[in-house]
């Protein structure tokens, strides 16, 4: 097994972008301290208008978000600290209840929840601020639009919050800016050279929290390495990378947190399978019209259990003498252009982002500075593209930025990885670009409370198919009381 030497660190530059940290007296992914304070003030606000005005389901998140605010920097941060209250509600309002002596978080006015709940979402669930700054916004927010008492009530409780053993915990283990994850890996199942289980020791070895394991249209390396990262303490995101075609422009789709128990998903896999095997048949054949014979179980031997690929072909390739190395294979027999070229199974990026939605997951374009096709991509929002692989081992940090204010514009997600294979693709090395663990955390949020949402509108259906949408309160159960309470003269709940 191949081990990197050194773990990557925020502070350095990373081929192919991955620019360092920068030392500011907040975090945040570089923002602005300016920023950011108005971005706890828009999702302050939208917690608050979601639980007062009670927003019906088919309000989504990022249109109450446009409606409020023009400014897309802004409105992207708002969007990530909603959705960090949003997704873990229920063990927030637990530790903020434990932070309240005298009273029930249900009892408290809602703007003073919604304050709290901003503030404990930031703090705890994104780690990307110092707690201070963050309880110092929410304090001046309840004197601005709350009680007398407010300020101080606010602060006391977010105070008693970070000094909960949970909590303090927690946060020693350092601020997911500091902490790298590696989103788009291939294991043995595809044409990556390590096993699942090799794959999570190389990425504990590097010093990552979150790995994405997507083989090329295959999920076999899922189950081993969800079992391997949770004996190691590594998050593992479900995922797979769907070869797409618009025409004659490829498109891989990388699919993340997706259900790889899913039916259709494994049917259509099962398809794809049977036409790789049949698309070796063909490139073996015609090689050996070119003078360089391979034969197809050469290839299945190489593959094993994985999906078959060019790369293995290309190895085969190597091993009968006809080439000195893959890359050689790709130029002379197997490239895009090569003699020996065959076309793999054809679907369309609208028909494999569909997949990975039924899927239960999130559709993002991989790679797009590799890409190059701008000019498409609005066409695979329309599609239902979640956002954009902006972090890549091929992408320089110019072009990173680029697509991160691309998908910013547009209220859509941004992920990243390394494209991982293994000592075969030197230029990819595990964990590089860098990139923060504030990255999965914001995308695991985002999927979270899709499915809430998708769950209550499921529910409300139903329950009532002729009626519209009930309301909502923040996790899709029915909203929670917004009434104010005198804190000073009632009795416990």
């Amino acid at each position: 097994m191949n081990k990197a030497q050194d773990k990557p660190r925020p502070h350095e530059e990373t081929p192919g972008g991955g620019a360092g940290l920068l030392d500011t007296s907040e975090r945040s992914g570089g923002l602005p301290r300016a920023l950011r304070s108005r971005a706890r003030h828009l999702a302050m606000l939208t917690l608050y208008s979601k639980e007062a005005h009670r927003f019906a389901p088919a309000a989504t998140l990022t249109e109450m978000l446009r409606w409020i605010c023009k400014d897309p920097p802004r409105r992207a941060r708002a969007r990530a600290l909603v959705e960090a209250a949003l997704a873990e509600r229920r063990r927030l309002d637990t530790l903020l209840g434990e932070a309240i002596s005298d009273w029930s978080l249900e009892r408290i006015g809602a703007i003073e929840r919604a304050a709290m709940r901003t503030a404990s979402g930031e703090i705890l669930i994104l780690r990307d601020a110092p707690a201070g700054a963050v309880i110092n916004d929410a304090v001046e927010l309840a004197r601005r639009y709350g009680e007398e008492t407010s300020p101080g009530f606010v602060n006391a409780v977010l105070t008693k919050f970070t000094e909960l053993p949970e909590v303090a915990a927690e946060l020693a283990a350092g601020s997911s800016e500091e902490l790298c994850v590696d989103l788009h890996t291939h294991t043995s199942f595809s044409d990556g050279d390590l096993s699942p289980e090799e794959l999570v020791m190389a990425a504990r070895d590097r010093g990552l929290t979150g790995l994405g394991v997507a083989d090329h249209d295959e999920i076999l390396g899922i189950a081993p390495a969800l079992a391997a990262g949770e004996e190691q303490g590594i998050e593992i995101v479900a995922g797979v990378e769907l070869t797409s075609y618009m025409g004659e422009v490829e498109f891989h789709i990388l699919g993340l947190f997706i259900d790889h128990r899913n039916q259709r998903l494994r049917s259509e896999l099962d398809r794809f399978r049977e036409g790789r095997r049949r698309r070796a048949i063909l490139m073996c054949d015609k090689l050996t019209q070119l003078g360089a014979p391979v034969e197809p179980q050469q290839v299945y031997d190489i593959a094993g259990e994985g999906a078959i690929g060019r790369p293995h072909i290309a190895k085969a390739l190597v091993a009968a003498g006809h080439c000195t190395s893959v890359s050689e294979a790709f130029k002379r027999y197997i490239g895009d252009r090569g003699p020996a070229y065959a076309p793999k199974v054809r679907i369309t990026p609208a028909e494999a982002i569909s997949l990975v939605h039924e899927a239960g997951g999130l559709a993002f374009l991989a790679h797009p500075g590799v890409t190059g096709r701008d000019e498409l991509f609005p066409h695979l929002v329309e599609a239902g593209l979640d956002g954009l692989e902006t972090w890549h081992s091929l992408h320089a940090e110019p072009t990173a930025e680029h697509y991160r204010r691309w998908v910013h514009r547009r209220d859509l997600l941004s992920t990243g990885g390394s494209d991982f294979h293994g000592a075969g693709m030197n230029e990819r090395p595990l964990g590089q670009p860098f990139v923060p663990q504030r990255c999965l955390i914001e995308l695991r949020n985002h999927w979270k409370v899709r499915r809430l949402r998708a769950k209550a509108a499921t529910e409300n259906e139903i329950r009532n198919p002729a009626a519209p949408a009930e309301p909502e309160g923040e996790d899709g159960e029915p909203g929670t009381s917004t009434r104010r309470s005198d804190r000073q003269g009632g009795r416990n709940q």
